[in-house]
């Protein structure tokens, strides 16, 4: 018998699967979506049952919550509800099926069905300690219920909210990995505050012919005191150095690099004579007879074996010694000596130089040619000392050594002293 029972329970599984299976996609109709009812209590007054809901097409029938025993009910009690108890009143139970005897008792409230349950808050979700939702019993006159929400827990262990620098990010929530067991989402990156940078700087600036750049802000940071180098570039340097004359006397280098202004050349630079600038007077001094200059330049040494000259002739003009005379000294002697020539008057030698186009070339007094060793400028020395333009008395003249600061007078027609020329400019 139970081999025939069975084998009937198999038949009509196979047969409602058949009839009121989902859609099998064979397009002919067999089968098709469940259309579900009411739902219905299958408890009955003494034992617990469920919720269940029937497909109108096919009958099948499904499970939806558990239900709790109706209890008793006479035609003198009260029904109980999901959250008031009834009583059953006393007589004969008139539940459908029922029909038990019953005096005077009390229906526990049935509860709601259908709730979800409680669960428990996380780090970044509440929770609810209890049952909630909308009760799915027929007729249940307060459905919805909210059970107790419980605030989400927030993470712990992380790393506190801290402030950008100059120069490294900030973030302004607390970040890091949770330590609480059980977070489902433990790495918290918060919110990153880029670093503010340093303020109150100086900005780049371009490096010209004498002073050095910087190609990026630089100084110190107003904000937090920290120094700020940058990155410092080299001075440029002059370039192809030309001489400009701007007055009758005067004279200044210009520079071929855009902007740089002309500026007062420097003792060691090329004069415009082809010499080496040996004296520079930024306020000018004066060249006896010629007016003002502002620097005197220098030949290499010319050599030996020329005199002051063959004879001894006073010289009266050629008794200066001060800067700005050797010029006014050199016209003296020639003039005091026309029938010298450049081979035997150093003087004449000088006078006829004409380096760099120049033909205003003299003997240095004796504070000028001071002033060329004094320079520390290479001038080709040697042991012999050098003429000067200054007469010391009607036989003698003063000369100087390059290599030591001596000077002394010697006799004018004297070929063992070397030349050096000069010019004012």
């Amino acid at each position: 018998m139970i081999n025939v029972k069975r084998t009937i329970g198999i038949i009509l599984i196979i047969f409602f699967l058949a009839a009121c299976g989902e859609d099998d996609g064979g397009g002919n109709g067999g089968s098709h979506t469940h259309t579900w009812g009411d739902i219905s209590i299958t408890a009955t007054c003494t034992t617990a049952g469920y919720a269940t809901q029937t497909c109108a097409a096919c009958s099948e029938t499904k499970q939806v919550a558990p239900a709790a025993a109706l209890g008793h009910h006479t035609p003198g009690g009260t029904s109980a509800t999901c959250t008031t108890n009834g009583s059953t009143g006393t007589g004969i139970c008139n539940r459908s099926g029922c029909g038990e005897e019953i005096i005077g008792e009390t229906i526990p409230a049935y509860g709601h069905i259908g709730l979800s349950p409680s669960f428990a808050a996380t780090c970044t979700a509440a929770g609810n300690s209890q049952a909630h939702g909308t009760c799915i019993r027929p007729g249940c006159s307060l459905p919805n219920v909210t059970g107790t929400v419980t605030t989400a827990l927030g993470h712990q262990g992380l790393i506190a909210s801290f402030a950008a620098t100059c120069t490294a990010a900030g973030n302004s929530e607390a970040h890091g990995t949770c330590t609480r067991s059980g977070c489902i989402s433990p790495h918290v990156a918060g919110t990153v505050t880029p670093a503010l940078g340093h303020e109150g700087l100086s900005p780049p600036i371009s490096a010209t012919c004498t002073t050095a750049g910087n190609s990026q802000v630089h100084g110190t940071c107003s904000r937090c005191s920290h120094n700020v180098a940058g990155t410092v570039t080299a001075a440029l340097g002059h370039l192809a150095l030309n001489w400009v004359t701007y007055n009758s006397s005067n004279g200044y280098v210009s520079c071929n690099h855009n902007g740089c202004t002309g500026r007062l050349a420097e003792i060691g630079e090329n004069g415009p004579g082809g010499g080496k600038i040996f004296y520079v007077a930024s306020s000018g001094f004066n060249v006896t007879g010629s007016g003002t200059a502002h620097y005197m330049e220098a030949t290499s040494n010319q050599g030996l074996g020329i005199m002051w000259s063959p004879d001894y002739v006073d010289v009266t003009g050629a008794t200066g010694t001060i800067i700005g005379t050797g010029k006014a000294n050199t016209a003296a002697i020639i003039a005091a000596h026309p029938n010298d020539d450049a081979s035997d008057n150093a003087a004449k030698a000088a006078a006829a130089y004409n380096g760099g186009g120049k033909s205003d070339w003299f003997l240095p007094s004796k504070n000028e040619l001071f002033e060329v060793y004094s320079s520390e400028i290479y001038f080709g020395i040697t042991n012999y000392p050098f003429w000067t333009s200054s007469q010391d008395g009607s036989d003698k003249a003063w000369m100087g050594y390059m290599d030591h600061d001596l000077q002394m007078s010697n006799w004018k027609n004297n070929i063992w002293v070397d030349m050096v020329f000069v010019r004012a400019f």
